[in-house]
Order: structure tokens, then C-alpha cells, then sequence
């Protein structure tokens, strides 16, 4: 079937395809070309451009005369510039996507006619199987009027003209595009479309594919706003025009009536909710702001917005804003941000950030910010931080903070962790964890290294380290090996120091202790006992030491704490400070003596509950150096004294 009913027109009729290249990418008008033609004609010219700048051109043979000679010489010049060269006063242009159509205007002594709507009626079909075919777009972009096909492939549709011709675009997905140019009038047109099928001779290209993200026209809340039918245009109709403004009250409810979606304004109104292609400057709407492709400018919303496109500028709502692509520059919104891709500037929600893609700058968010990749920037939220990829900057937030590798910092109410690696600092209230730290993690309660710690860990309950090649500070330090110091009550280092300690001393006649932790710094757990006819007189304590010196020879210096419980009915605080420097030698492997002296400082609330005597009766009088009681209930003692003994492992 081929165009019916259009007897006395001269009708030229194009199939085209647009095809991505790079060129395309650059705006028809603004694509530059050189050529040199003399006494050519018009159509030969026109062609040399279209075929040099890459776009598609038609025209009304009727109207336009292609056989007049010209000549051109440009070089370097844009398409524009050769257009206002070649074309007379009455001829102008209309560039639809990659295509640009030669028009003329209605004369001004016609201008009845400018107020002339003509009605375009007929029906389409898919040219290899003869089917009608449904939802197929009709549209005059000129005159932002459009129409779809319904299920018997028919269309009608009301075509005002200010031109000497109407153009009328049929679109349809997976079909080429067809563009007829008539005289205006009242006419039936019945049309096929061509099938657009994968061109199977060219061998496919193994690559990884983008991430691709759902179409505006799907979320949610825009289908509640736009219509089925302006959906099935914005997908079928690949073109955007731009216009300097537009008012609506809905999306099909406007000044850009239902081809809304096509067309990109340098300023939008929307009373309630609006629906367009993109956004050149300042968009405000009462409730949503709905925009296929890109915004670059001011986009306010009481409601929300939402964006397919990129968004470069300021982007403020009441709710929410829903990017699907990149966005630079501002974020603010009551609820919450959605970005599905990159961002380079701020998000600030009353509650949530949620970006799908690389930070660059800040997210401060009420509750909780979250980003599937890196954070080269500052997360600050009143609960959590979530980065699947790394942090480089800071994540500052009240309960918990997550990434994977940590450059900079983490300070967190409660906890932070990163999967990997901790370049920077941790900080927290309760708990940090990660694989490997090569600065430091503060906890109030614990840190966790699975893997290293080349810093520091400090804590006021535990920290742990497979490797410690810096310094541990809690009460309990635990770590396979420790190259730096662990300084708490107890540091259990597996390849660390383990020494079991027989001993004699001036008090405790035979004592038995334990050491652990690293030969600079270890603990030592300790019990002893005096034997005695009246009973046996004991003590237990705490101490920490060091070591230092060679294999064969070492210099131990101890400092411990014991209570000492003598034969006494009721125990008070009966403390014996003890200092003692020792030399140990090694006698055999595993096995030393040492030997050396030690002062003593006893420290003692010990007495008689009826009398208030003091009753302890440790001190030897020989080697006593002073003895005090500076108040009424402790007694105070230091004398000298010794020690020898057998240390094992």
C-alpha cells in the first residue's frame, strides 16, 4: 500500500535511520564543513552539505526551487553559516534531530491561511506483513501536534500550518522513522513502515556493556502524572525540539499540548506537574517536575523531581529528586535523593541519599547516606554511612559507617567498619573493624584488624590484630605477632613472650609466675607463700615488666603488685609494691637463672578492729629502710630485698 488520496501534491517521501556517530553528537547548525562550488545548482549544493555535515535534508519541490545556480566557497564554516549564504529571504529551515527540512512561510498578504487547521486522517501498516500497526506516532513537530495509531493502525490528527507545507513524522520503536512533506489540506494518508532488523553481516563486538538504568517513563510516580499515550510517544519519537518557554497545569495540559516530552525549554512553569523533554535554565513546578532527558540550570519542585537525563546545576524539592544519570551541583530535598550514577557536588536530604555511582564531594543526610561505588568525598548522616567501594575523604556518622577501603577517615557514634583496608584513621564509640590498618583505630570498647595493623589500635577493652607492626593500648590486647609494643592488663601474643617463673624472695619464700606479651612490655600474674607454724602466710598479684638484653644474657625490670593475706581473721588492704631488677642467665635452652635485689613499698590497712593496732608483720627488721603512719588507719614500710630463682620457656 502505498500513499493514497494526494492527486495535484508533490509529495517527497524519506525513510531514514539515524545513525550514532560522532559527528551527530554535535548540533546539525553548528557542525563545521568546507567546500567550493561555482554555478552549481541549489539541490546539488544542499546534498554536498547534508552528505559533509552528516544530517538528512528535505524539501517541497513545489514551493522550493532546487534548480536555482549558486556558488559557494566556505571553509571551516558552520552549516549555519552556509544556509543564511545559499537560501533566499523567503526560504528558512527546521532542524528535527538529524534532520533539517527547507520551508517557507505563508506570504503576509495570505495570512488567513496561518489560521487554517487541516485534518490528516489515514491508516498504517507494517510493510512486510501487511498487519496494521498500533501506536505508531504521528506528529507535526513544528506545530507540537500528535496523534497515535489505535489498534486498526488508524490515526486522525489536526495539523495547524503558519507553512506553505506540512511536514509529518511517523515513528514507531524497532521501525525507520518516515517523514512526508504535503501541500496543506485536508487529506487522507495511508502509509507502510519499514521493519528496522540487526544488520547480521557485521560481526559483533565483544565489550563490556554499560550499565543501563530504567527509563523515566517507567518509575512509578510518573506514571501516575503522564499519560499511557505521551509514554508510547516519548518512546517511539526520538527528536527534541527546543522552545523558550511553556506553562502547564499538567503534563498533557500545556502550552507544548501532548508533544511535551519532545520539546526542551530555557524556562518551564508547571502549575501542578509537567512533563518535558529537558530543561535549559529554570524549571518550577507546584508539584512534580518530570524531564526525559537533560536539565542544566535551577529546578525547583514542592513535590519532587524527576530527571532521565544528566542534571548540571541546582536541583530543590519538598520530597525527593530521582536522577537516573549524572547530576552536578546541588541535591537539596525534605526525604530523600536518588541519583543512578555519578555525582560531583552535594547531596543534602532530610533523610536518605541513595547514589548508584562515584561521589565527588559531600552527602549529609538526616538518617543514612549509601553509594555503590567510591566516596571521594565527605558522608555525614545522623545513623549510617554505606559505600560498597572505597572512602577517601570522610564518613562521619551517629551509628555505623561501612567501606571497603578506607583512605581517610571514619568516626562513628557506635561502629565503623571496611572490608579491606584502613589507610587513614577509625574512630568510634563502640567498635572498629577492618582487614588491614596502616594509621589508627579508636574504639570506646574494641577494634578489629583481621589481617594488620601497622599504627596504632588504642581501646578501653580489646583490641585485635593477626600482625601488629605498631602499638596496642586496651585491657585486653591479643595478636598472633607484635613487632611494636602491647600495652594493656592482659596482651596475648602467640609468637610473643611465655615464661613460667620459680622463685624465692624475702617475704614469699615460693612463688610462682607468669609472664606474657612482648620481651619490652608483658604482664605477669603471680602467687606466693611463706610457710609458717601458725599458718601459712600467701599472696597473690599483678605486675607488668620489661626485658631487655641478649639471648644468653637479660636484664628483667618488674614492677608488681601483691595483696598480701596474713594470719589474720578479718583481710583488709594489705598491697606489697615491689620493684626488682634482675640478671638472667640461660643455663640450657629453655631454662635460666636469675637473680637480683628489690625495694619494696608495703602499703597496709591491716589492724585490730577493738584496739586499732596495726597487725601486719611482713617487713624484715634488718632491711628496713622507713616506716610511717601518716594518718590513723595506713601503715607504710619500704625495705630492700632480693630475689633468685629458674625461669622456663
Amino acid at each position: 500500500m502505498a500513499v493514497r488520496s494526494i492527486d495535484k501534491l508533490i509529495t517527497i517521501l524519506f525513510l531514514f535511520l539515524f545513525i550514532q556517530t560522532a559527528y551527530s553528537q554535535v548540533p546539525v547548525l553548528k557542525r563545521e564543513v568546507s567546500m567550493s562550488l561555482e554555478a552549481a545548482p541549489l539541490e546539488k549544493i544542499l546534498i554536498i552539505l547534508a552528505n559533509e555535515a552528516d544530517f538528512n535534508f528535505s524539501y517541497n519541490s513545489k514551493i522550493i526551487n532546487v534548480d536555482t545556480l549558486l556558488s559557494v566557497h566556505v571553509e571551516n564554516s558552520t552549516v549555519k553559516d552556509v544556509l543564511e549564504v545559499i537560501l533566499d529571504n523567503e526560504t528558512t529551515y527546521k532542524v528535527t534531530g538529524n534532520h533539517l527540512i527547507l520551508i517557507k512561510e505563508i506570504p503576509k498578504g495570505e495570512k488567513d491561511k496561518k489560521n487554517i487547521k487541516y485534518e490528516i486522517k489515514g491508516y498504517i501498516f507494517d510493510a512486510e506483513s501487511g498487519k496494521a500497526l498500533v501506536n505508531v506516532s504521528v506528529y507535526d513537530p513544528g506545530g507540537l501536534v500528535a496523534a497515535l495509531s489505535d489498534s486498526m493502525g488508524y490515526y486522525n490528527l489536526i495539523v495547524p500550518s503558519k507553512y506553505e507545507q506540512l511536514n509529518l513524522f511517523y515513528s514507531k520503536k524497532n521501525f525507520y522513522d518516515t517523514l512526508i512533506i504535503v501541500s496543506p489540506s485536508d487529506q487522507s494518508i495511508d502509509i507502510e513502515l519499514a521493519r528496522q532488523y540487526p544488520d547480521y553481516d557485521v560481526p559483533p563486538i565483544v565489550r563490556i556493556q554499560p550499565v543501563t538504568y530504567t527509563p523515566v517513563e517507567d518509575v512509578g510516580i510518573v506514571q501516575k502524572f503522564v499519560a499511557k499515550d505521551q509514554r508510547v510517544q516519548a518512546e517511539n519519537i526520538d527528536i527534541v525540539e527546543t522552545r523558550i518557554g511553556q506553562i502547564s497545569i499538567w503534563p498533557n495540559v500545556g502550552t507544548n499540548l501532548k508533544m511535551s516530552g519532545q520539546v526542551e525549554n530555557r524556562l518551564s512553569l508547571n502549575i501542578l506537574a509537567g512533563y518535558s523533554a529537558g530543561v535549559k535554565g529554570v524549571e518550577v513546578g507546584g508539584l512534580v517536575n518530570i524531564d526525559r532527558k537533560n536539565v542544566s540550570g535551577l529546578q525547583i519542585a514542592g513535590l519532587g523531581n524527576v530527571v532521565g537525563g544528566t542534571t548540571t546545576g541546582a536541583q530543590i524539592s519538598g520530597i525527593f529528586n530521582n536522577n537516573r544519570q549524572d547530576v552536578k551541583g546541588l541535591q537539596l530535598t525534605g526525604i530523600s535523593n536518588v541519583i543512578l550514577d555519578t555525582m560531583r557536588g552535594a547531596q543534602i536530604a532530610g533523610i536518605s541519599n541513595v547514589l548508584r555511582g562515584t561521589m565527588h564531594g559531600w552527602q549529609v543526610a538526616g538518617i543514612s547516606n549509601f553509594t555503590t561505588e567510591t566516596v571521594d568525598g565527605v558522608q555525614i548522616s545522623g545513623i549510617s554511612n554505606y559505600t560498597r567501594k572505597d572512602v577517601d575523604v570522610l564518613q562521619v556518622a551517629g551509628v555505623f559507617n561501612m567501606g571497603e577501603n578506607v583512605n581517610g577517615f571514619q568516626v562513628s557514634g557506635l561502629i565503623n567498619a571496611a572490608r579491606k583496608n584502613v589507610g587513614g584513621w577509625q574512630i568510634a564509640g563502640l567498635l572498629n573493624y577492618a582487614k588491614t590498618v596502616r594509621l589508627s583505630q579508636l574504639a570506646g570498647l574494641g577494634n578489629i584488624a583481621a589481617e594488620r595493623v601497622k599504627g596504632a589500635q588504642v581501646s578501653l577493652l580489646f583490641n585485635y590484630s593477626k600482625y601488629v607492626d605498631g602499638g596496642q593500648f586496651s585491657f585486653i590486647n591479643i595478636a598472633d605477632s607484635v613487632g611494636g609494643i602491647p600495652i594493656g592488663f592482659i596482651s596475648i601474643v602467640r609468637k610473643g613472650y611465655h615464661k613460667i617463673e620459680l622463685s624465692a624472695e624475702e617475704v614469699l619464700y615460693a612463688n610462682f609466675t607468669y609472664k606474657m606479651g612482648v620481651r619490652r612490655f608483658y604482664n605477669m600474674f603471680t602467687v606466693g607463700v611463706q610457710p609458717g607454724s601458725e599458718g601459712p602466710l600467701w599472696g597473690f598479684g599483678y605486675g607488668i615488666g620489661g626485658q631487655i638484653g641478649t639471648r644468653k644474657a637479660v636484664v628483667s625490670l618488674d614492677l608488681k603488685g601483691t595483696q598480701i593475706m596474713e594470719n589474720v581473721e578479718e583481710q583488709a588492704f594489705n598491697m606489697s609494691f615491689r620493684f626488682s631488677p634482675v640478671l638472667g642467665i640461660r643455663i640450657v635452652k629453655r631454662l635460666s637463672f636469675f637473680v637480683g635485689p628489690a625495694i619494696n613499698l608495703h602499703v597496709s590497712d591491716l589492724k585490730d578492729p577493738v584496739t586499732g593496732e596495726f597487725l601486719t608483720n611482713i617487713a624484715p627488721e634488718k632491711t628496713l629502710l622507713w616506716e610511717d603512719v601518716p594518718g590513723t588507719n595506713t601503715k607504710f614500710q619500704l625495705w630492700w630485698g632480693g630475689t633468685f630463682g629458674l625461669r622456663i620457656l
